[in-house]
């Protein structure tokens, strides 16, 4: 219920943002959109919402929206069973100088499943190698993957 009302507010701002042309408030919309459709586990429209996301944020230079669409992606990569994926992918997005409070909030879900399943010592060693990934790399695979 509720979340569907949300997306459906989500989907209203998007034109308008685009009309208005307020490309950090396009962004915000994607990113919105992305973390609801993964809410809903309808994590196909979610990916390609966090990748929009992605893309506006590497052009108009949203560094909390980029850092943000990551966890989303690390979320669905993590509700895939895809956990290395994931952990290497909150890692760069933790490391990202955009990180805040927010971000952080975001990626608890991600972080909740890698913790089930990873033992510690494993898990750090793959954050800590997202860590040492360049933007470029990560952006990359990110926007390849399927």
């Amino acid at each position: 219920g509720r979340l569907r009302e949300a997306l459906s507010y989500y989907q209203e701002s998007l034109p308008i943002e685009l009309e208005v042309g307020n490309r950090r408030g396009e962004g915000i919309a994607l990113l919105n959109q992305g973390h609801t459709y993964s809410a809903l586990d309808e994590d196909a429209q979610a990916w390609g919402y966090f990748r929009q996301a992605i893309a506006v944020a590497l052009v108009v230079g949203l560094g909390a929206v980029l850092a943000e669409a990551v966890v989303g992606i690390a979320l669905l990569r993590a509700k895939a069973g895809q956990y290395a994926a994931a952990a290497e992918l909150l890692g760069f997005a933790q490391a990202h100088p955009a990180w805040n409070a927010e971000v952080d909030e975001a990626a608890q879900p991600a972080l909740a499943i890698l913790r089930r399943e990873i033992p510690a010592g494993p898990l750090s060693a793959l954050m800590a190698r997202g860590r040492s990934q360049p933007q470029d790399a990560v952006i990359g695979k990110v926007m390849a993957a399927p």
